[in-house]
């Protein structure tokens, strides 16, 4: 329901979730879900922020959480942190080189709130989760450690003795496998993105967006 993403620049890493299992596992929780999903958010665009060595994507993920939790006793806490929340996704897309009319629209989120909180709540979750996703499937793919090939030995012939290796002289089980090409990054994010198209995370029309950018610069 989540796929890990590792951001570039650094070691953190940023989940892509599904949209749907976000809303429902908030619903089934009574929001509890919901306040955790906002902690790791704003944590994941932190990260983000000190890897682009800006302050715009937030710095305290625990204040945002305190906002939409203990802030709901004062009304106005989780309202601000919404919309600072829009911004730092608006933010992390514009670092990510997601087109301005392709980015996050703050207004249909506070749009959504303002007909009923307790109904549209998780419509903005699903929204702002979505919008994120697009930033996430533009991370590179963690690259995989070069396999290291075995070169088998033959059968021992009765009568006849094995050639010993001369001194100083690597093992031939041992023997490293001339280095494989590396593979291509921009195969891998189209790969990456129709994998993400197909489970949810983004929508068709996000994929084609990205696919195009993407070709666009081959």
């Amino acid at each position: 329901m989540a796929d890990q993403v590792r951001l570039q620049g650094g070691t953190s890493l940023a989940k892509v979730r599904s949209p749907v299992w976000t809303v429902v596992f908030t619903v089934i929780s009574l929001g509890i879900y919901g306040a955790y999903w906002w902690y790791q958010v704003n944590r994941e665009m932190r990260d983000v922020g000190r890897i682009h060595d800006t302050h715009g994507l937030g710095d305290s993920p625990g204040l945002s959480l305190t906002a939409v939790t203990l802030g709901l006793l004062v009304v106005v806490p989780p309202f601000v942190s919404l919309y600072n929340g829009c911004q730092r996704v608006q933010a992390a897309q514009e670092l990510a080189g997601i087109e301005e009319r392709e980015r996050l629209n703050g207004w249909i989120a506070l749009a959504l709130l303002a007909t009923s909180f307790v109904i549209a709540l998780p419509l903005v979750v699903a929204y702002v989760q979505s919008e994120l996703n697009k930033v996430w499937a533009t991370e590179s793919i963690a690259e995989q450690g070069a396999p290291v090939a075995t070169v088998p030995q033959l059968p021992a012939t009765p009568g006849v003795p094995q050639a010993s290796a001369a001194p100083g002289a690597p093992s031939p089980a041992t023997v490293p496998s001339a280095p494989e090409p590396a593979p291509d990054p921009q195969l891998e994010r189209l790969e990456r993105l129709a994998a993400l198209r197909d489970s949810g995370g983004i929508t068709p029309e996000d994929y084609d967006a990205q696919k195009a950018k993407i070709l666009e610069g081959l």
